[in-house]
């Protein structure tokens, strides 16, 4: 077979280290396991530049082709028709409407359904609407043109066949892992980290509930004794953020942390807090758990997915409930971690990239004997 991978946003947050942990084990697969496909990566500019592979099986393709954009509708469709592909995984919805071959599609969550944040975008108005429009327009031909839709839970896979219509059948549920970037040693960030502090990981769109977050915390921040911090990309959202919380002097705003650094956070913190109103799946609290670190999080299906037992929750939409947990989190004693240790261990080992890119993998066997 010849399989194409949509590989240009390896270098983002979130969809990104999907796209690289699923690369890295395709790699890895390839050079230990002989096999008659042949693997071409659609890669950014800077992707091309940097991103290679030890597998002859693997091709590079420079596709330069920013997503969400017009010149993706045209040029990138053209771009991957002339390779003649047996099955196309776009690993992320935007996609060309203009496709017409065997392709599989990864739906990550489907937040912009439910959430219209059109009072936090920084495009006028009618741009905003626009691009909403075109967001629906192209979900939507996603769900309904693609082979299989690749799901990283079985509540997102729930939500798009309630919402679109669409047989369970055709949605594959392919959690996501650990990144063994994480099993390196810890580097400290340059910037002063607190003896005690509670850890958010995460962007700073709106559906992450962060304003709910800040307020929970100033209500109790005087009788605990940790700090908050919360680990982003700097971007317009976290400036608006920086604004709002430049009188909190134990509130830690860190842009564009690396991974070693981030690991050295989640090893060292009390636990992490992740208030979401939406998430796809909950890697988060997954990647907390592997660093020993608690996870208290808000009581949604994703999460209780990844975490079950192993997690304290509260109802993201109640301020007074998350300041109450994360009171009792925040004087947990060691001895009350402890226990959660082996429930750490036993949510872990459910979940792996290798695992990932064998059902990926299957999944594109599938498509193909359509």
């Amino acid at each position: 077979m010849k399989i194409g991978i949509d590989a240009r946003l390896y270098f983002e947050s979130g969809v990104g280290r999907y796209i690289k942990n699923t690369l890295r084990e395709l790699d890895d697969y390839c050079s230990s396991n002989k096999t008659e496909n042949k693997f071409y990566i659609f890669l950014s500019k800077k992707g091309f530049e940097e991103v290679n592979f030890e597998s002859n099986s693997i091709v590079r393709i420079e596709a330069d082709i920013p997503w969400h954009s017009l010149r993706e509708q045209a040029s990138f469709s053209r771009l991957i028709n002339s390779y003649d592909l047996d099955v196309m995984h776009f690993t992320y919805f935007s996609l060309p409407l203009l496709y017409r071959r065997k392709f599989v599609v990864t739906i990550h969550d489907l937040i912009l359904n439910y959430v219209d944040t059109g009072k936090a975008t920084t495009l006028p108005k009618y741009l905003y609407r626009l691009k909403r429009f075109f967001y629906f327009k192209v979900i939507r031909h996603a769900v309904k043109n693609s082979c299989y839709i690749i799901s990283p839970s079985e509540s997102t896979k729930k939500e798009i066949a309630a919402l679109y219509k669409v047989s369970q059948d055709k949605i594959i549920v392919i959690p996501e892992g650990v990144d063994p970037v994480f099993l390196k040693k810890p580097v400290k960030p340059r910037a002063r980290v607190p003896n005690r502090y509670m850890l958010y990981v995460g962007n700073a769109y709106p559906h992450k509930n962060l304003e709910r977050l800040i307020e929970a915390f100033a209500r109790i921040n005087e009788k605990i004794p940790q700090d908050l911090i919360l680990v982003g990309k700097s971007d317009y959202f976290y400036k608006r953020l920086i604004r709002r919380v430049s009188k909190m002097t134990n509130i830690h705003i860190y842009n564009n942390i690396n991974d070693e650094n981030l690991s050295y956070l989640y090893s060292n913190a009390d636990f992490l807090v992740a208030p979401s109103f939406m998430e796809g799946f909950g890697l988060t609290p997954l990647e907390a758990m592997a660093h020993n670190c608690l996870p208290v999080v808000s009581g949604i299906d994703a999460f209780y997915e990844v975490c079950e037992n192993a997690a304290l929750y509260f109802n993201p939409e109640d301020i007074q409930d998350i300041a109450s947990i994360l009171y009792k989190a925040a004087n947990m004693t060691d001895e009350g971690k402890k226990i959660y240790e082996k429930l750490f261990k036993e949510r872990i080992a459910k979940f792996s990239w290798e695992k990932s890119l064998k059902k990926t993998l299957d999944t594109y066997e599938r498509c193909n004997s359509i």
